[in-house]
């Protein structure tokens, strides 16, 4: 099995909580779900615990506003979805 198919096996459905927008954004963008697989992957190999990427800015007509992907498993990082 290829390295991308075994990333493509990461469930991204947890029985705990709603996925519906996660799931629903993957299904849209091969990219977006391949992100989050791959973050996945890198957090089950590395030992590191929280991985954020970085995706864009804008800096016209208002603060300096970043969009991050964060994908954590570090209990000081995680929320809850209320």
């Amino acid at each position: 099995m290829s390295a991308a198919a075994a990333i493509d096996q990461i469930s991204l459905v947890d029985g705990e909580y709603d996925n519906d927008l996660l799931l629903k954004i993957a299904s849209e963008s091969p990219t977006f779900a391949h992100m989050v697989r791959s973050s996945l992957e890198y957090l089950d190999s590395s030992g590191d615990n929280h991985l954020p990427t970085w995706l864009g800015s804008w800096v016209e007509d208002r603060p300096k506003t970043q969009v991050q992907l964060v994908v954590t498993q570090h209990p000081d990082f995680t929320i809850d979805e209320d």
